[in-house]
């Protein structure tokens, strides 16, 4: 019940529940409905995906529990007092190349409401812990689906706003990074992946500069064969850089 009661706060995004299990050593167990995100990571030592390796949790397995597939990876709130997460996933679609003619339009439309077409991202979900109330602030679901792109850099700085100022020092670190992983992604013509997230974690017990981000949920992933890149995603990754920098203004 523990590893229960831990995982209910550090759910965002849609992530939670039974679905995630926090294990005493700094594991993740996730249970997947997808097939594919299991083949995905029991396939990586087999891609070719170089630098963009980093950016992806580490993976210890599989294994099958109570008639339910599990995918274990490295929990990043491992040993954090107040780890905060925050969710964005990427892309201007979030449907992938196989979807059926219905599911697509259905999904179009919906990504046509969210910040995913114009921006090429959207904040799923955010929990952050604020020192002025002692407490962690959560975003939902519920409003993340109505944020319109001029209130994008708000919900941003939110995020990052622990009550006693802006940690702009935790968004160098993360800019840095995910400049890294924009160099990555325009470098690489291996792999499209649809309706993907960038998880954003810090401590904010830890006055350091520190932060780590990295690429999950692989449930449509796609080889390219066009020669081309993961376009969509590049657009969200070049807003992203853009939107940072900004915050550190």
């Amino acid at each position: 019940m523990e590893e229960h009661k831990q995982l209910e706060g550090i759910a965002v995004g849609g992530h939670g529940g039974s679905a995630l299990v926090q294990t005493p050593d700094g594991k993740l167990k996730k249970r997947v409905n997808n097939p594919p995100e299991v083949n995905f990571y029991e396939s990586l030592s087999k891609k070719n995906l170089g630098d963009g390796i980093n950016f992806i949790p580490k993976f210890y397995g599989s294994e099958q529990t109570d008639g339910s597939t599990w995918i274990v990876i490295e929990d990043l709130t491992f040993q954090k007092q107040k780890p905060c997460i925050l969710d964005i996933k990427m892309g201007t679609q979030s449907f992938g190349e196989d979807a059926k003619a219905e599911k697509k339009d259905a999904m179009i439309a919906k990504d046509k409401q969210t910040t995913t077409v114009t921006l090429g991202q959207r904040i799923t979900g955010y929990r952050t812990w604020n020192f002025q109330k002692g407490e962690f602030l959560k975003l939902g679901k519920d409003v993340t689906k109505k944020i319109k792109a001029e209130e994008y850099t708000k919900y941003l700085h939110d995020f990052f706003d622990n009550g006693e100022g802006l940690r702009k020092d935790v968004i160098a670190i993360l800019l840095a990074e995910i400049k890294k992983f924009l160099t990555w992604q325009e470098s690489q013509s291996v792999i499209r992946v649809y309706s993907s997230s960038l998880l954003f974690v810090y401590d904010a017990m830890n006055k350091e500069p520190h932060g780590a981000v990295k690429w999950i949920d692989f449930a449509h992933v796609f080889d390219i064969k066009d020669g081309g890149h993961d376009e969509g995603f590049l657009v969200g990754l070049r807003k992203l850089i853009v939107y940072f920098e900004n915050l550190l203004k």
